[in-house]
């Protein structure tokens, strides 16, 4: 693979994470006002952190290739190594920090709404406390004002005609 088509791979495999995390910004902007300070700021921090650490994924990606072509030529006195265990190191370090603080935004208080009023017996309303509602009165009115309930929608079978099976054997 070219080192072209290697730091092209390398930078679009990052992409989305990195839209991930920008629409984690977009909506703690937009959450602005339902989210206390200490949280938004816990989220900023740990979206930033994790920002820097897709950044620095992208920039190894792109030094890569130049510094083993240098190499190779030996008109560069650098080791690769150095490179990948510091960009580890620090990815190592900047990863879990930055998650571990976007946890902690999602974990402390949010503004609450003011007092819910609680709830009847197994949730539901409580019920209004107020004159009872007044019986229905008249001829098709059944004692307690309640209607009648109304007659069958069909008229019931009749009898099954035809010759009588014995049992399955």
């Amino acid at each position: 693979m070219s080192p072209f088509w290697y730091t092209a791979v390398r930078a679009l495999s990052h992409l989305p994470s990195l839209l991930v995390l920008l629409t984690g910004l977009v909506l703690t902007g937009v959450a602005r006002r339902r989210l206390p300070g200490r949280s938004r700021a816990l989220m900023y921090t740990g979206l930033g952190l994790l920002m820097v650490n897709i950044g620095l994924g992208v920039g190894v990606s792109v030094v890569l290739p130049a510094v083993v072509a240098d190499q190779e030529t030996g008109s560069l006195g650098f080791d690769v190594v150095p490179l990948f265990v510091v960009s580890n190191l620090i990815s190592f370090l900047l990863q879990p920090v930055g998650l571990g603080l976007v946890i902690a935004a999602a974990l402390t208080g949010r503004r609450t709404p003011g007092s819910v009023p609680p709830a009847g017996p197994r949730g539901w309303p409580p019920l209004p406390l107020g004159p009872a509602a007044p019986v229905a009165a008249g001829p098709n009115v059944v004692p307690g004002g309640l209607p009648p309930l109304p007659g069958p929608a069909h008229p019931a079978p009749g009898p099954i005609s035809g010759p009588v099976r014995g049992p399955d054997r």
